[in-house]
C-alpha cells in the first residue's frame, strides 16, 4: 500500500511503495526504499552494495589463504531491559564460577607449597 512521505532531497511530499525504487515528481530523484522507510538514492544504493562486493572478495581471498573466515562484528542491537536481564544472569553465574576457580587456585596452590 503506497505511503505519503517527504522526498529526502527535496522535502516534496511523494508516494511511495513499502520496498523498491520511487521517483520523486518534484525533483525527480530516485529512491530505494525498504520496509516502507527511505534507505538510500539508487546511485548510492550502488555505491554501497559495489564496496560490499569488493570487501566480500578481499575476504574471500583472506579466507583461502588462511582456510578461515574472519567475522566482523560491527553491531548488536539488543533491546534494552533483555541487554539488563542479560547482564544480571552473567553477574550471577560469575559468582559459582569464582569459588570454583578459588578452589582449584586453592587446591594448586596447598599442592605446590606443602
Amino acid at each position: 500500500m503506497p505511503v505519503l512521505k517527504k522526498c529526502k532531497s527535496c522535502n516534496g511530499e511523494m508516494f511511495f511503495a513499502s520496498d523498491g525504487e520511487t521517483v520523486c515528481k518534484h525533483c525527480g530523484e530516485t529512491m530505494v526504499t525498504r520496509d516502507g522507510k527511505f534507505v538510500l538514492s539508487t546511485e548510492e544504493a550502488e555505491a554501497k552494495e559495489a564496496k560490499e562486493t569488493i570487501k566480500a572478495k578481499e575476504a574471500n581471498t583472506v579466507a583461502k589463504e588462511y582456510g578461515k573466515r574472519q567475522v566482523v562484528i560491527t553491531d548488536v542491537q539488543m533491546p534494552f531491559w533483555s541487554m539488563v536481564v542479560f547482564m544480571v544472569k552473567a553477574s550471577i553465574a560469575f559468582i559459582p564460577a569464582f569459588i570454583i576457580l578459588a578452589i582449584i587456585y586453592a587446591t594448586v596452590g596447598f599442592v605446590l607449597f606443602k
